[in-house]
């Protein structure tokens, strides 16, 4: 009986091992530098660009990439960014964006990202909102997203720069970086927030930026986005939780 019982313990354990093993770790699907040239000379090593004219430019500005996840069956995703505070229709933000480059940070130890953090998307003016809109995406699915959000030359002041969810009409906070300018940086995401968002039925994510920084007169701004997909438990590995459940449940009552 030991004996059974040991070997039953041990199918049960590989069969959870095999099973964890093709769980979908989390993928990276886009990782985007918003550069102010074109070509970029201050494109990110893994990112994609993003092109933001120097001089003012009536938004939205929009690009489509090609991607390969299983989380976009589209097969791309499009890009948009805007100046406005209209969060119901997007084209009608037409205010001017514009881009800037800074000489830092630059590279030491553990931080390599300063091609990212060196240029940025700017929602021109002061006290500005900055949008970014995401489609073409899996209807009702949520995806893990890292926004960079810093400027080098905001050396006066320290601020905040709040990220707000504003999906489908929502308004939740989805994440906040507070900065200044000449920091030290010591690793790639010090000035960054990263949280999970779902889409809504058409396949969109919509985000605003707005910055109390007064070294940047309260322009929203923006670096760099990475774009991953939440992990998934297999069907299988769900199967299996509820078997143990239910043969625990068993051996329980036929103690008791």
């Amino acid at each position: 009986m030991l004996i059974v019982k040991a070997f039953r313990r041990f199918f049960l354990l590989t069969l959870l091992l095999a099973l964890l093993a093709g769980v979908r770790a989390e993928a990276q699907i886009l990782s985007i530098d918003f550069n102010a040239d074109s070509p970029a000379t201050l494109l990110q090593a893994g990112f994609q660009t993003f092109y933001v004219p120097q001089a003012n430019t009536p938004g939205p500005l929009s690009l489509d990439y090609t991607v390969s996840d299983p989380s976009v069956s589209s097969g791309a995703i499009t890009l948009s960014l805007a100046q406005g505070t209209n969060f119901t229709n997007f084209g009608a933000n037409t205010a001017a964006l514009l881009s800037r480059a800074r000489a830092t940070p630059t590279n030491g130890g553990a931080f390599t990202y300063s091609a990212l953090y060196r240029d940025f998307a700017i929602a021109t003016g002061s006290n500005t909102t900055l949008q970014l809109q995401l489609s073409q995406l899996n209807a009702n699915t949520a995806y893990q997203l890292t926004f960079y959000i810093y400027d080098g030359n905001a050396t006066a002041s320290s601020g905040t720069e709040t990220v707000v969810n504003r999906t489908g009409g929502g308004s939740s906070i989805f994440g906040a970086v507070t900065y200044q300018g000449g920091a030290t940086f010591t690793s790639n995401s010090q000035f960054s927030t990263t949280s999970t968002a779902t889409s809504d039925a058409t396949g969109k994510l919509l985000f605003s930026f707005t910055n109390t920084n007064a070294a940047s007169t309260g322009q929203g701004i923006i670096n760099g986005l990475v774009i991953t997909a939440v992990p998934e438990p297999s069907s299988g590995l769900l199967g299996l939780t509820g078997a143990l459940l239910l043969a625990r449940r068993r051996r329980v009552r036929r103690s008791a």
